[in-house]
């Protein structure tokens, strides 16, 4: 069984729906249609941007770059960790930083 409310329907419908949507564009549509409806209302400050390290990709060679020793003390390091970025944690705070 899966996990979802059964008003939707079958998952596997769902699922084939969904699945199709998104390689066909639909959901892509859907968001930039609401993102132009709420930049018209002044409702997106473009200014501000947000990237989650998990959803950024590189390149298929990354991985087999040269090391270089990481700058971090070897005290505050952690097995694996590539880099650390101390930053506000308020968007406001964010915003005002000076890079």
């Amino acid at each position: 069984m899966r996990d979802l409310p059964e008003r939707f329907g079958s998952w596997k419908t769902v699922y084939e729906r969904h699945r199709r949507w998104s390689a066909d564009g639909t959901w892509d549509g859907i968001l930039r249609a609401v993102q132009a409806e709420a930049d018209l209302d002044g409702r997106i400050d473009w200014s501000m941007v947000s990237v989650d390290s998990t959803s950024c990709r590189a390149h298929q060679h990354a991985a087999g770059a040269r090391k270089k020793k990481p700058r971090i003390p070897k005290k505050d390091r952690r097995p694996g960790t590539m880099a650390m970025l101390v930053s506000p944690a308020s968007c406001e705070a964010h915003a005002e930083r000076d890079y």
